[in-house]
């Protein structure tokens, strides 16, 4: 599967809803600057024609229930507590589709702070404060 060049490590704005899909992904819609000839600016968004349900982001490092299993509704629940939280500052930095996922590799962020991350809240103060486990390969 090929990848977008612009989905390398591109930092996005989250725009419009966001739709969660679990505790670790996310479907969203999202927009950045480019520089265009002769150093022109132009805005570039995920079409929602070719994402109707918006674009799926599997969020990194981070190992969450499955659909049905125990703790699945809590780890939704809290994922979308901390995007909502973030309202319109959301940020999120994507990797492209590798590691064996059908969806883009991503993380959440609030604009001006990279530090508060998604995947660290979830890593240390998801799970009603004892953190969710990190993602290990192949485990």
């Amino acid at each position: 599967m090929t990848t977008n060049p612009y989905d390398a490590g591109t930092d996005w704005q989250v725009v419009g809803r966001t739709w969660k899909v679990d505790g670790d992904t996310v479907r969203i819609l999202r927009c950045r600057d480019v520089i265009v000839a002769d150093g022109m600016r132009a805005r570039i968004y995920d079409d929602p024609a070719w994402f109707p349900r918006g674009q799926a982001v599997r969020i990194v490092n981070l190992d969450t229930p499955e659909h049905g299993q125990p703790g699945w509704q809590q780890a939704g629940d809290e994922l979308t507590a901390w995007l909502a939280a973030a309202g319109d500052d959301l940020m999120v930095t994507t990797w492209g589709m590798s590691g064996g996922f059908d969806r883009l590799l991503g993380d959440f962020w609030i604009a001006g702070d990279r530090n508060n991350t998604v995947t660290r809240w979830m890593l240390t103060e998801g799970n009603g404060g004892n953190g969710w486990l990190p993602y290990v390969r192949g485990a």
